[in-house]
């Protein structure tokens, strides 16, 4: 599987028809490098992911192929009125070992690229079966964060910011914890990227907000607070009104 980084970007930036011209861009490119290799089979899947098929290769062939792929791929495109640049990640799998059927190997690819991008894109990445373990163990993560703040389960820690001049306290940042009721307490490292893939960032983000201003209403008006938001937040239209809501009914002025 080869998935382009950054097209979204391109996308949202330089319109539609511009990121159609780069897919037909990437198409040409990607023909243009398995073009001599025998049999191979290219297709786009939908949106900005490909499959490549390899007849009768082993993984250091397949390997050397998606890095060429990712070095052609990842050079500046020339599209009349703009020269964009994207990447992309590769996820491969081999049949029979990593599945027998078409479906099995194309989740076994999808598994790998998803763990390509997880380490942090621009890379081939082969099927182990320890992927298929970490994906299942991520998907009970997603379905317990759904219940954490109905179980209150999540908290907020104050970490002080300090004047360097004279140490005084002069705020506080809010750091959000999660506590597990099996697995002990969860890195937000781990479970923040898993509620903003699962679009449950934007409810997250709206209990700290209305939770953080509710403590710091008890606190000295000098004492000044920080919230750390999601990028993906402020894609939400209605955040300055969640921010407002929270701040008024808490009492907390704004400043």
């Amino acid at each position: 599987f080869v998935d382009l980084d950054r097209f979204k970007a391109v996308n949202d930036s330089l319109g539609h028809g511009t990121g159609d011209r780069l897919l037909g861009e990437v198409a040409a490119r990607i023909r243009e490098v398995i073009g001599s290799a025998g049999g191979v089979v290219a297709g786009r899947l939908g949106g900005d992911e490909f499959a490549v098929v390899l007849p009768d290769a082993d993984q250091a062939e397949a390997v050397r192929l998606g890095e060429r792929l990712i070095a052609r791929l990842s050079r500046p495109y020339d599209l009349e009125t703009s020269r964009p640049t994207i990447g992309a990640s590769i996820g491969l799998a081999l049949g029979p070992d990593d599945g027998a059927t078409v479906e099995a190997l194309m989740r076994a690819a999808d598994l790998a690229l998803y763990d390509a991008k997880a380490r942090g894109r621009g890379q081939v990445r082969a099927y182990d079966r320890a992927m298929h373990q970490r994906a299942e163990d991520r998907r009970e993560l997603e379905f317990d964060l759904r219940a954490a703040i109905e179980h209150n389960q999540l908290r907020l820690l104050y970490q002080p910011v300090v004047n360097a001049m004279d140490e005084r306290i002069v705020g506080f940042e809010a750091l959000l914890r999660w506590r597990h009721p099996v697995r002990g307490e969860i890195s937000p490292a781990v479970f923040i990227p898993i509620a903003e893939e699962t679009g449950q960032i934007g409810r997250i983000g709206a209990w700290v907000l209305q939770e953080a201003a509710r403590v710091a209403a008890g606190w000295p008006r000098n004492i000044r607070l920080a919230v750390n938001l999601s990028p993906l937040q402020f894609d939400d239209p209605r955040l300055v009104e969640t921010v407002r809501q929270a701040l008024a009914r808490a009492n907390v002025a704004p400043e």
